[in-house]
C-alpha cells in the first residue's frame, strides 16, 4: 500500500504512481516532482518498477508517443489516450520486471549449481556475461572475448571454455572461428 502524501495512488501490484494535477507522471528527468517521485519509490522499496516505468515511457522509441499522448490530453478534456498510453507503459514495465526476476532466479540457480566448480577465470567470465543482463552478450561469447576478459592464453581459453560446456554452464553454437558460447540457464 502506498504511503500518505502526494503519491497516493496504488496501482499494479502495490506500485505507487504519482498523480499531479490531472495527469499521471512517470519519473521523468528534469522535473522536481519526478525526482521526488523517484526518491519516494526508493524509500518504498518499489524503485525498480518505478525506474522501469520511467525508462519505458521515455526511451527513444516511445518518446514521441509519450509527448503525443500528453499533448492530446492537454489540448482537450479527454485523457483516454494518455491513460491508455500510460497503462500500456506500466504493463510493459511489469513484463520486463518479471522477466528480470526470472533472470535473477535463473542466475541464482546457476551459481548454486556451478559456484564451487568454476576456476577464477571461468568465474570472472561468467560474472561478466551475467552483467549483460537479460539480453546477454550480443552475438555470444567468443574465444577472443574470453581471452580479453581473462588475460589468458588461447590454449587455456579453449580448455576453460570446453570445461564450461562439458559441465553444462555454457551452450556452444557454431564451429571454428564462428564458435560462440551462451549461458545455459536451463530455460
Amino acid at each position: 500500500m502506498c504511503a500518505d502524501g502526494p503519491f497516493h495512488l496504488s496501482f499494479a501490484k502495490g506500485t505507487c504512481l504519482a498523480v499531479t494535477n490531472w495527469f499521471w507522471l512517470p519519473a521523468a528527468a528534469g522535473s522536481h516532482i519526478a525526482s521526488d517521485f523517484r526518491s519516494f519509490c526508493q524509500t518504498q522499496g518499489v524503485f525498480h518498477i518505478c525506474a522501469e516505468i520511467s525508462d519505458r515511457a521515455f526511451n527513444q522509441r516511445k518518446r514521441a508517443a509519450y509527448y503525443d499522448a500528453l499533448e492530446a490530453a492537454n489540448k482537450r478534456n479527454e485523457i483516454t489516450a494518455w491513460l491508455t498510453y500510460f497503462g500500456e507503459t506500466v504493463l510493459d514495465a511489469q513484463t520486463h520486471s518479471l522477466a528480470l526476476i526470472d533472470f535473477l532466479i535463473a542466475k541464482t540457480q546457476f551459481y548454486d549449481r556451478f559456484r564451487d566448480r568454476l576456476n577464477e577465470r571461468q568465474a570472472r567470465t561468467i560474472a561478466r556475461m551475467f552483467r549483460e543482463g537479460l539480453d546477454g552478450f550480443i552475438g555470444g561469447l567468443s574465444a577472443a572475448n574470453y581471452i580479453t576478459i581473462t588475460a589468458t592464453s588461447r590454449a587455456t581459453a579453449t580448455r576453460d571454455l570446453h570445461e564450461l560446456v562439458d559441465m553444462g554452464a555454457l551452450r556452444q553454437t557454431g564451429t571454428l572461428k564462428s564458435t560462440r558460447y551462451y549461458l545455459d540457464l536451463g530455460q
